[in-house]
């Protein structure tokens, strides 16, 4: 599996923000939206593989471990967008 400490998720989260910085506020919305909805698609994919098919042991845990990092990257981005938010308010 291909967890990331959480030094790499603060790493992660720093550079996008740093990018963020020079970006107008409706374009890291936008931006933002984009990183996230990808993650959805792949994660309503590996669901759908799940509950349509008989997927063998292998496959499963090749399925949980990619959904897990999936999930992880969407929450480092929504965490990204609420500091971003706190570094341009205060």
């Amino acid at each position: 599996m291909n967890n990331k400490n959480s030094e790499g998720n603060n790493s992660e989260k720093d550079l996008l923000i740093s990018r963020w910085n020079e970006l107008k506020p409706e374009e890291v919305l936008s931006e933002a939206f984009h990183e996230i909805r990808d993650p959805i698609y792949l994660i309503t994919g590996f669901i759908s593989i799940l509950k349509d098919t008989n997927p063998s042991p292998d496959e499963i845990t090749r399925i949980v471990n990619s959904l897990f990092d999936h999930v992880i990257h969407s929450k480092n981005i929504v965490d990204s967008v609420y500091a971003y938010i706190n570094t341009r308010q205060g």
